[in-house]
């Protein structure tokens, strides 16, 4: 900005001169992942506003990486990205295109905000009958996801999107830049490296 950071970090400094610094043992316990897949399920409300027949959500959650592996929650985040973001995604052209369920669940995606990162895919707007069909199709979106890779252009695509996203300064730059990294600073990262 245009202000002397100097005096900023001065006035910073007479605040906080008198505090030590303390050592945490974090505190933050490591999930272990379960031996064998669990299935839960719960019922909520009916929603008065949508199709009777499409009321069911599904999910399917996996326990991925130690979030202070910043390089494995870096290439989460992009995987994440080419697997679901848009329609000409994987998991979009095989679940919603083919009208399986109506959107994603609010949960699909990579979280990176716990100790132990996560990644779920999921399904709202669907009939309950589709939910072994929507299961199947990720299973085999994931497989050959595996097997053949992503297209070369959607991976420039994601590396460019992410670069672009931290070159651009806004005025709440250093708001996200908190957001960015508190997560993995308060679990256990070191800042610096986020």
């Amino acid at each position: 900005g245009n202000f002397p950071l100097s005096d900023h970090l001065a006035a910073i400094d007479n605040k906080i001169r008198g505090f030590e610094k303390l050592s945490s043992d974090g505190g933050i316990k490591i999930v272990e992942p379960f031996d064998s897949p669990k299935r839960i399920n719960l019922y909520g409300p009916f929603d008065p506003m949508r199709n009777p027949e499409k009321q069911t959500k599904m999910s399917i959650s996996f326990l991925t990486n130690d979030i202070t592996n910043t390089f494995e929650t870096f290439a989460l985040k992009i995987f994440s990205y080419l697997l679901l973001d848009g329609h000409a995604s994987p998991m979009y052209k095989a679940l919603i295109d083919a009208n399986i369920g109506s959107d994603f669940s609010e949960n699909t995606g990579y979280d990176s905000s716990t100790r132990m990162g996560y990644m779920s895919i999921g399904l709202q707007g669907m009939n309950k009958k589709y939910v072994p069909l929507a299961e199947e199709t990720i299973r085999k979106v994931l497989e050959d996801v595996h097997q053949n890779g992503f297209d070369s252009k959607r991976i420039e695509a994601a590396i460019h999107q992410t670069e672009l996203s931290i070159k651009h300064k806004t005025a709440s730059f250093g708001l996200g830049i908190m957001h960015l990294i508190s997560s993995g600073w308060f679990n256990g990262c070191n800042p610096a490296e986020l």
